[in-house]
C-alpha cells in the first residue's frame, strides 16, 4: 500500500487508471490540501523509508483509496480512528458528499462521533441487535427522548 506515490494509490482500482481522476477522488476524500503540503504533492513517493505520514494520513489516504473508482457500496471499520480534528471533519465531509453520490456507506464503530451524519443506524449488543430505525430516532430511544448533548456513550 505505501510503496508508491500518492497519485497511484487514488487511481488504484479505476478501469483506466487516468491520472485526471486523482485530484476529485482526493477531493471527496478531503485530503487534497494534505497531499499539496507534501514534498512533491501528488508524485511523493509514500515508502517505508521515504516520507514519513501519521496514522491519521494514512487513515485519510486509504479512505480515498477505497473511493477509488466509484464504488456503489462502501464498509468502513472504524473511519476516524487515529484522526485528529481535521481528519474528522473531512471524514465527516465526505460521508455527506457520499450521500449525494447515491453511494451506500456502512460505518462499523464504538465511536459515536459520526453518527449524526448516517440516516440508518443499527445497534448491536453482543452480536445481537437491540436498536435500528433512523438515526435520530434511535438516538431518542437511546436518550429516552431527551436531545443527545453531542455523544451518546456505547454500551
Amino acid at each position: 500500500f505505501f510503496f508508491s506515490s500518492r497519485r497511484r494509490h487514488t487511481r488504484y482500482g479505476t478501469v483506466t487508471g487516468v491520472q485526471t481522476c486523482a485530484l476529485p477522488i482526493s477531493q471527496l476524500a478531503g485530503i487534497h490540501e494534505l497531499v499539496m503540503r507534501l514534498p512533491r504533492g501528488y508524485e511523493t513517493p509514500i515508502t517505508t523509508q521515504g516520507i514519513r505520514l501519521s496514522h491519521g494520513q494514512r487513515q485519510r489516504i486509504a479512505l480515498a483509496r477505497a473511493l477509488s473508482g466509484c464504488p456503489r457500496f462502501v464498509v468502513l471499520d472504524d473511519p476516524n480512528a487515529h484522526l485528529d480534528q481535521e481528519g474528522i471533519t473531512a471524514l465527516a465531509a465526505t460521508l455527506q458528499k457520499l450521500k449525494g453520490e447515491a453511494t451506500n456507506v456502512v460505518v462499523v464503530t464504538q465511536d459515536p462521533t459520526l453518527l449524526e451524519h448516517l440516516d440508518y443506524l443499527l445497534m448491536l449488543t453482543g452480536g445481537t441487535v437491540k436498536l435500528s430505525g433512523p438515526t435520530q430516532q434511535v438516538l431518542a430511544r437511546l436518550t429516552n427522548g431527551q436531545p443527545a448533548a453531542g455523544h451518546v456513550r456505547a454500551q
